[in-house]
């Protein structure tokens, strides 16, 4: 089966409204599609991550990708999950 695309562009969303992580305020949603099929990924900024200088590499990378650097390595699974959380010690799905 052929892995998953990222369509379009992300859309920016404040997950603590949206029922995502409670202390989080910034997110990202990427519609991915495989063969006729579609879903969304979200991911999530911790709000410490968000307002931290001191987080590893990896999530300061999916934060100025917008999320995306966290994304892509998920278009490979067959079931990728709905969420993944960025933190100040590196990204996990939720």
């Amino acid at each position: 089966m052929a892995g998953w695309q990222i369509v379009g562009e992300p859309r920016e969303y404040n997950p603590s409204e949206s029922g995502g992580a409670l202390d989080s305020y910034r997110g990202w949603v990427y519609r991915i599609e495989r063969e006729g099929e579609s879903r969304d990924i979200r991911a999530d900024v911790s709000g410490t991550a968000d307002a931290s200088d001191d987080v590893v590499r990896e999530s300061r990378d999916a934060i100025r990708t917008l999320g995306r650097s966290a994304i892509v390595p998920l278009l490979d699974e067959d079931d990728p999950p709905e969420r993944v959380m960025i933190t100040t010690g590196g990204i996990r799905q939720a």
